[in-house]
């Protein structure tokens, strides 16, 4: 009977081990994807608040240009001439 239990304990010790195994590389895999997410995230979010101040530039001059458009359009229905505006 004892043989049947060391080979019983062995066996259940040989599938818990190789579980475990699983469960240990499927942590580092997964510790992988995520450090290297971060890697990615830093770079994109320092490239974009490299980017910021021209996207800002960029639409503060069309904010202005619809404005004078808006007011040329206006200014135009209400019977003005287009070169008095500026």
């Amino acid at each position: 009977m004892e043989g049947v239990i060391k080979w019983t304990l062995l066996l259940y010790l040989e599938v818990m081990l190789s579980q475990l195994l699983r469960v240990l590389v499927c942590g580092w895999f997964i510790k992988y994807l995520m450090d290297n997410h971060a890697k990615e995230t830093e770079k994109f979010t320092t490239m974009m608040l490299a980017y910021k101040d021209e996207f800002k530039d960029a639409i503060n001059n069309n904010t202005r240009a619809m404005e004078k458009l808006t007011s040329s359009i206006i200014f135009e229905k209400k019977g003005g001439k287009k070169d008095e505006i500026e």
